[in-house]
């Protein structure tokens, strides 16, 4: 399957009511898939996995910090903010830079490490998160995405069952 088309898989079942829009208490919010199984993985590969990210107020959003949660045989090996292109929610093979160019409705040159970036305010943001799993199959509950906005910190715990399997089916 290529990654055009394992995108766009995702985002038809986001449209089709397989995802959530995800808020805390402050004005950043995430969309994302309730759940994510890649089947078919290579053994030891980098997948990347995209969570749009929504700041609903009025002034932009600093991310300080993102991490997985709940995780068995998963690691973050990297993550990163597009701050031009298409949204992306699900997962493209790769290393976040290289599935942003393969990916064309995106512009790779426009990447910024996800604990320095920003959402302006009104505005949507893909946030790609590089993982990989260290067992045949690997696994999270969610994502973790502490920000900065207006002089406050806040956390957002955002609930999207990952998993990556060296197997033909999830």
């Amino acid at each position: 399957m290529t990654a055009r088309l394992l995108v766009a898989v995702v985002v038809a079942a986001c449209a089709a009511s397989a995802c959530q829009a995800i808020g805390g208490s402050g004005s950043l919010a995430a969309e994302v898939p309730i759940r994510l199984c890649v089947p078919d993985r290579p053994a030891g590969s980098v997948m990347t996995i995209g969570v749009t990210l929504h700041n609903r107020g009025s002034q932009k959003a600093t991310i300080r910090r993102v991490a997985w949660y709940g995780t068995t045989h998963l690691d973050l090996t990297g993550a990163v903010v597009l701050s031009a292109g298409a949204p992306l929610i699900g997962a493209l093979p790769g290393t976040p830079q290289a599935a942003v160019r393969s990916y064309p409705a995106t512009r790779h040159d426009r990447l910024t490490p996800a604990a320095a970036a920003s959402v302006p305010a009104g505005r949507y943001r893909p946030l790609l998160l590089g993982t990989r799993a260290t067992a045949a199959v690997g696994t999270a509950d969610g994502v973790n995405i502490w920000y900065e906005q207006g002089g406050n910190s806040f956390w957002l715990h955002v609930r999207t069952r990952t998993i990556l399997t060296e197997h033909g089916s999830c």
